[in-house]
């Protein structure tokens, strides 16, 4: 007889299977005390970020990347499962990826559980699922909430969301604010040059909203959460923590760090231009400059992949298509030599953005998702200054996830695993 509680039961036993780790060591058992759903002394909220991998995906590529028992992979299971997962957690702010209002949805029970549901994009296209943020009634006032939908600015079908929340404890007059991004970059790991483009378009516009309240006299603090789709020490990963790249010396079809898992899917590309080793271009030390822009090209990049990275407005003609090679070379080579266009860019928040597991435990998670696939992390949560991680939730042992064939699981019903941080205003 099947046991109508064992997705309830499953989840609590991978909670309780996570041990806590602190930032700063004062003994062994607090570093790896019993779970409780109760916050670190000093925390003023607790964030968690989580994929919770929406039906329609599972049912698009079951075969394929889900290679485990078709009860785990049941939505009214899995549902079951990864709202008590979210209620052992007890998150103030909590950011979904891959999140559908289907029959039996979280949202409608994670509201019978005192949540509030904020800010909430949908992708346009073919794929239905959203970027959703939930905050706790009792804790957060939402202020403001901003959804981003990057097919407006021509950069794929993708989306993202923010809210601006008011601790409730501090009342009407609080001038200190917490402004919560939730993001789900595009996946294909061969387009760095769309990632870039979504990142930019990401804190160009998270930057305006802080910028707005910060002129009013708040002090406003960011986080960004979300699956980035993209491995440490990837060039991606070290634009968000360097705050700075340089497209030139970059290779777009490894920006992402990833394993090309893509399946034979499609770069993309409208406008792919060959160069041969002899392009013509001469070996005169003065057309160095030339050959760099040709270096450029073998690098996978043309002018429309480096406007959507750029930004249009920074690329000197609008598109590759019906220009030779040449061409593209000495446009390439123009934006290098002026300080308007160039081949580098920064975000706003260069230099005052960290990892909160990073910060916490010197590194990030040894994965954050594991399928057929791929196991690795793509999972992130990104802090400004003025807030501290107090501790995290370490992902579970993958030697015991791959010993029950990867995810989903019994324990964990989502490919990818919470990400739950403390937080207190520094």
């Amino acid at each position: 007889m099947v046991d109508p509680n064992a997705p309830e039961r499953g989840a609590r036993a991978g909670f309780r299977a996570r041990t806590w780790k602190s930032v700063k060591r004062k003994a062994a058992r607090d570093d790896d005390d019993d779970i409780d759903n109760g916050a670190s002394p000093g925390t003023l909220f607790r964030l968690v970020s989580y994929n919770i991998l929406a039906d329609s995906n599972v049912k698009a590529h079951a075969r394929s990347l889900y290679r485990v028992g078709s009860h785990r992979l049941d939505w009214n299971n899995r549902s079951r499962a990864i709202v008590s997962e979210l209620e052992c957690v007890n998150g103030d702010v909590v950011c979904l990826q891959e999140f559908e209002d289907v029959a039996g949805g979280v949202g409608a029970r994670l509201s019978q559980r005192g949540y509030a549901a904020g800010p909430r994009a949908r992708r346009r296209g073919a794929k239905q699922d959203s970027c959703a943020i939930f905050y706790r009634k009792t804790t957060f006032v939402q202020v403001e909430k901003i959804e981003i939908q990057f097919s407006d600015a021509g950069l794929g079908d993708n989306v993202a969301c923010a809210t601006v929340l008011r601790r409730a404890a501090d009342g009407g007059d609080a001038r200190r604010l917490v402004l919560v991004a939730n993001a789900h970059l595009v996946f294909n790991p061969k387009r760095g040059d769309l990632k870039l483009g979504q990142c930019r378009h990401l804190f160009d516009v998270i930057y305006a909203v802080k910028t707005a309240y910060a002129e009013k006299g708040f002090d406003v603090h960011t986080v960004f959460a979300g699956d980035w789709n993209f491995n440490p020490g990837s060039a991606l990963y070290n634009f968000f923590a360097d705050g700075d790249i340089d497209l030139l010396f970059e290779n777009r079809r490894k920006m992402s760090g990833t394993i090309d898992d893509s399946g034979g899917a499609s770069d993309d590309d409208t406008s792919e231009l060959h160069v041969n080793d002899d392009d013509g271009v001469s070996e005169d030390p003065s057309d160095a400059g030339e050959k760099l822009a040709a270096d450029v090209i073998r690098r996978g990049w043309n002018l429309d992949n480096l406007a959507l990275a750029l930004g249009s407005r920074r690329v000197p003609m609008p598109s590759a298509s019906g220009h030779n090679a040449q061409d593209v070379i000495s446009a390439i080579h123009r934006m290098m030599l002026t300080t308007t266009y160039r081949l580098t860019m920064a975000h706003p928040f260069a230099g005052d953005l960290q990892s909160a597991y990073r910060a916490v435990e010197g590194e990030e998670p040894r994965f954050t998702t594991c399928h057929a696939k791929f196991v690795g992390t793509n999972d992130y949560v990104w802090f400004t200054s003025g807030l501290a991680p107090r501790r995290v939730l370490r992902c579970p042992n993958l030697d015991d996830i791959l010993q029950h064939h990867r995810l989903p699981s019994v324990r964990y019903p989502s490919d990818h695993v919470s990400l739950v941080i403390d937080f207190s205003f520094s």
